[in-house]
């Protein structure tokens, strides 16, 4: 008799059923029941990287290793950038910040979220 499942055969948003019965050779007992619902899995944290600027240049958050989702939902990230500890008000789609919003001797920061459209991943951070 096999027990279990290979976990590759759960699909998010299915629902499984397991029903067992108790015999004991002459007759069966009543139904053990249990169903498992598969939900959704939120993308893995981003690998991110924020580099110091070069004189002229944007400053651009770098995804070094995107985010995961083991149910193979398209990702999307949202990007949110500060200037000394204050939010920029940047598109949350953008992942640079302009030249013109730059200050030599001020400390940037970004959070990128992953989103599956149904969950965040936790947030990456990184300063500068």
């Amino acid at each position: 008799m096999r027990q279990g499942f290979e976990p590759v055969l759960l699909k998010k948003g299915q629902t499984w059923r397991a029903e067992v019965h108790a015999s004991d050779g002459l007759g069966r007992g009543p139904p053990g029941i249990a169903e498992l619902h598969v939900a959704n899995t939120p993308p893995t944290t981003p690998v991110i990287r924020l580099d110091v600027p070069k004189p002229g240049k944007p400053l651009l958050a770098r995804m070094v290793h995107p985010a995961q989702d083991l149910d193979g939902d398209k990702i999307s990230y949202r990007y949110a950038f500060t200037k000394d500890g204050v939010p920029l008000k940047l598109a949350d789609t953008e992942s640079t910040v302009p030249l013109a919003a730059l200050t030599p001797g001020s400390t940037y920061g970004v959070t990128v979220t992953a989103s599956d459209g149904e969950a965040n991943g936790a947030p990456a951070r990184m300063e500068v």
